[in-house]
C-alpha cells in the first residue's frame, strides 16, 4: 500500500517480468487509468517522467531484476532473474537467468557498475558451475522457472497475468453483478455464443495487430540501427579520408624539405668535387714519381724476390697440408679397421691360445681410440700417443704371430687326429674293428686249439660284438660300458669247450701279460640267472 506515485505498480510490473518471463509492455499495470504509457524502456532509462533528473537516456548501462526463492523440499535457495544491457543508441539486449544459490551481497554490482551479460556469464560459471544457466529464449526460461516451482502447466502463467492486471473499481454494482452474483434472467445462449465467437475473433485480430505492431517496432528499430550505422560509417569514412589527406600532405612537405636539402648538398658536393679532382691529379703525379723511384731501388727488387719466395712457400705449405690430411685420413682408416678387427676378436670364445691376443687387442682399442675421428690437427699433439699406438700394434702383431704358430701346430695335430679317426671309421665300415692289440690273435689261437681238440670249428665271439642294448634301453649304454670296462673284450666260449679253452689260455696267457683279456664262463652265468 501507499500513496499514488510511491511505486506500487512499479514493483508489480517488475515482478511480472521475472514471474511471467515476458518483456511485453502490454502486461504492465496501467496504474488506475487507461492513458498511462508505461514501457520497459521508460522503466529502464528512468524517463517515464520527462522532468526526472535521474534519466539515463543516451547512456550505456545494465539493470537487473531478480527474485530469490526458498525451496522447502530441497532445503536451499534459488534465484530467477533478468539482466538488461542498454546502449546509448537506444538498443537493448536482455538475458533471463536461473541458478541455485543466493542473490550476492553486491547485487551484481562490481566497481559501482552493474555487470553486463558477458561478465554475468563468467561470474555465474565461476560461482555456481553447472547449477546455473543464462537462457537463449524466454520460453526456455519459463520452462526452467516452472520446473523449479514444481509446476508443470503453463496455464498458471495466464492466470497470474490476469490476476496482477488490476484496475480501479468504479461501478460496484456492475462488479458484483459480473463477478459475484448469478444472472437474474435466463441467458440467451445463442447470443452469448455469438458474443464469445465475436470476442475470440476480435481477440485474434487484436493479437495479429499486436504482432504486426511488434514487427513494425522491430523494423523501426532496425531502421534506426541501420541509419545510425550508416551515419557512423560515413563519419568514420570521412575521418579516415581526412587522416589520409593529412598524412599525404605531411609526406609532401617532408619530401619537399628533403629535396631542398639534397639540392644544397649537391651544390656543396660539386664544389668539393672540383677541389678533390685537382688534389687527385697532384696525388697521381706524385704516385708515378714514387713508383719509378721504387722500381729502381734495391729494396723493391728484394721485395719482389721475397714475394716470389712467399708464393713458393705457400704452395709448398698447401702441398704439405694436403699430405697431412691424406696421412690423417689413412691413420683414421687404419684405426677404424684395427678397432673393428679387435672388436671381433673380443667376441671370440675364451681359449688359452687367444688370451694374449685378446689382451693386446684391448690395448690396441685404447691406443687407437683417439684416432677414430682424427684430422690433420692430430699432428699438433705430442708424439706420445703415436708411440703408444706403435708399441701396442707391435705387441699385438707379436701376439698374433705367436698365436698363429700355436694354432697351426694345434691344427696340424687335430688334422692328424682327424685322419686317424677317418681311418678307424673306414675300417669300422669294413667291419675291421679297433680291438686291443693281440685280441684277435688270442681268439684265433684258442679257436685253432679247440678245432684240433674237437675235430670241428668252434665259434668264439668277443663280448663287445654280441652285446646288444635295445633302443628303448639306450640310456643304459654308458653305464654298461663303464661297468664292463675292458671286460667287454672277453671271449665267449661254448660251455662244453670252456674248460679246455681255459686250460689252453692258462698256458699261453704269459704271451699277453699286461693285457686285460679273459674268458667268460657262460655255464656259471646261466646257473646264477634268476
Amino acid at each position: 500500500t501507499g500513496k499514488n506515485g510511491a511505486g506500487k505498480s512499479t514493483v508489480i510490473d517488475a515482478l511480472q517480468i521475472v514471474l511471467l518471463g515476458e518483456t511485453n509492455a502490454r502486461n504492465f499495470n496501467q496504474a488506475a487509468n487507461e492513458k498511462s504509457q508505461r514501457t520497459l524502456d521508460g522503466y529502464l532509462r528512468a524517463d517515464i517522467d520527462p522532468n526526472s533528473p535521474y534519466s539515463r537516456r543516451g547512456k550505456d548501462f545494465s539493470s537487473y531484476i531478480a527474485c530469490e526463492f526458498w525451496d522447502e523440499i530441497e532445503g536451499n535457495h534459488f534465484v530467477t532473474g533478468v539482466v538488461f544491457d542498454c546502449r546509448s543508441d537506444g538498443s537493448r539486449q536482455d538475458g533471463f537467468f536461473t541458478y541455485t544459490g543466493d542473490i550476492p551481497e553486491d547485487c551484481f554490482i562490481v566497481g559501482q557498475e552493474a555487470m553486463d551479460i558477458p561478465s554475468l556469464r563468467i561470474y555465474l560459471r565461476q560461482q555456481f558451475g553447472t547449477k546455473q544457466k543464462i537462457h537463449d529464449t524466454q520460453k526456455e526460461y519459463r520452462i526452467d522457472m516452472l520446473a523449479k516451482w514444481n509446476v508443470h502447466n503453463e496455464q498458471v502463467s495466464r492466470m497470474l497475468k490476469k490476476a496482477v492486471s488490476f484496475r480501479p473499481i468504479v461501478d460496484i454494482q456492475k462488479f458484483i453483478t459480473e463477478n459475484i452474483c448469478d444472472i437474474p434472467d435466463k441467458p440467451d445462449i445463442e447470443v452469448m455464443q455469438q458474443n464469445i465467437r465475436d470476442y475470440k475473433r476480435h481477440e485474434q485480430l487484436a493479437q495479429r495487430q499486436e504482432e504486426k505492431l511488434e514487427k513494425l517496432v522491430e523494423i523501426s528499430r532496425l531502421y534506426r540501427d541501420m541509419q545510425t550505422a550508416i551515419d557512423r560509417w560515413e563519419q568514420q569514412t570521412f575521418l579516415v579520408l581526412w587522416a589520409q589527406k593529412e598524412d599525404l600532405e605531411g609526406r609532401i612537405d617532408r619530401h619537399r624539405a628533403e629535396e631542398a636539402d639534397c639540392k644544397a648538398e649537391a651544390e656543396r658536393a660539386a664544389t668539393g668535387f672540383t677541389s678533390v679532382s685537382e688534389e687527385i691529379d697532384l696525388k697521381r703525379g706524385r704516385q708515378d714519381e714514387l713508383k719509378a723511384a721504387c722500381a729502381q731501388s734495391s729494396v723493391a727488387q728484394e721485395e719482389n724476390r721475397l714475394r716470389s719466395n712467399r708464393e713458393h712457400l705457400r704452395k709448398e705449405q698447401r702441398g704439405l697440408m694436403t699430405r697431412l690430411k691424406n696421412t690423417a685420413l689413412d691413420i683414421k682408416r687404419e684405426a677404424v679397421s684395427l678397432c673393428n678387427l679387435c672388436g671381433r676378436i673380443s667376441e671370440w670364445q675364451d681359449h688359452p691360445l687367444l688370451t694374449l691376443v685378446s689382451l693386446t687387442s684391448e690395448k690396441i682399442q685404447k691406443a687407437y681410440g683417439m684416432f677414430l675421428n682424427c684430422d690433420e690437427q692430430i699432428f699438433d699433439r705430442p708424439e706420445a700417443p703415436f708411440e703408444r699406438a706403435q708399441e701396442a700394434s707391435t705387441e699385438w702383431m707379436r701376439a698374433v704371430l705367436e698365436a698363429s704358430y700355436k694354432v697351426d701346430e694345434l691344427l696340424h695335430s687335430l688334422q692328424e687326429e682327424q685322419d686317424r679317426r677317418k681311418t678307424a671309421l673306414t675300417d669300422l665300415r669294413k667291419n675291421i674293428k679297433d680291438y686291443p692289440k693281440g685280441l684277435l690273435q688270442l681268439r684265433d689261437r684258442i679257436a685253432a686249439e679247440l678245432k684240433r681238440y674237437s675235430g670241428q670249428s668252434v665259434p668264439i665271439d668277443i663280448l663287445a660284438d654280441v652285446l646288444e642294448i635295445p633302443e628303448a634301453e639306450e640310456h643304459w649304454r654308458n653305464a654298461v660300458e663303464g661297468y664292463l670296462n675292458t671286460q667287454k673284450f672277453y671271449l665267449l666260449i661254448p660251455p662244453e669247450y670252456y674248460q679246455r679253452a681255459l686250460t689252453f689260455y692258462d698256458q699261453i696267457k704269459r704271451d699277453y701279460s699286461g693285457r686285460s683279456f679273459g674268458l667268460v664262463d657262460i655255464a656259471k652265468l646261466r646257473e646264477r640267472e634268476r
